[in-house]
């Protein structure tokens, strides 16, 4: 099942189709540039509930090689509070978003490299992890959540 998110995803970017996916309006494009702030300020934050908040109650997760993907926010929400229990030390988390494609009028796709950075004896910031996320978000009455989120590690 997964192989075929990531070859349906693929496909979405590497065919024109402008009938389906366009560039989003500037004010989606800042909608879905400020829930990736919000996510990355849950994350930084330990947040547990408000990181599952960005998230559509059928939202479905994979990262790296999980077995099966997080299906619904409890899963999730249950995976992330088991994430941020296992961290020892300060870490961010920083999404920088390569692109977005409208693919509906109330769907987007999202690409996006995400940092896991940990904060260095001197106070600075080196990344130890870098992820690259492919997304599907949806407008939603409480506004952009995330709908199915697959992030890569890079090697």
């Amino acid at each position: 099942m997964p192989m075929k998110v990531i070859a349906l995803t693929a496909a979405l970017f590497a065919t024109p189709l402008p009938v389906l996916a366009v560039q989003p309006s500037s004010a989606d494009a800042e909608a879905l540039a400020a829930l990736a702030a919000e996510a990355d300020l849950a994350w930084n934050r330990r947040d547990a509930p408000a990181m599952t908040g960005v998230y559509t109650p059928g939202a479905s997760l994979i990262v790296g090689q999980m077995p099966a993907p997080r299906e619904g926010q409890a899963q999730i929400g249950d995976y992330i509070v088991r994430a941020f229990a296992g961290r020892d030390g300060e870490f961010r988390h920083v999404t920088r978003l390569r692109r977005m494609e409208m693919v509906g009028p109330d769907l987007a796709v999202t690409d996006a490299v995400v940092d896991v950075d940990r904060r260095q004896p001197d106070g600075s910031w080196a990344t130890v992890r870098r992820f690259d996320n492919v997304s599907v978000v949806e407008r939603t009455a409480a506004g952009w959540r995330l709908r199915t989120v697959r992030a890569f590690p890079r090697p």
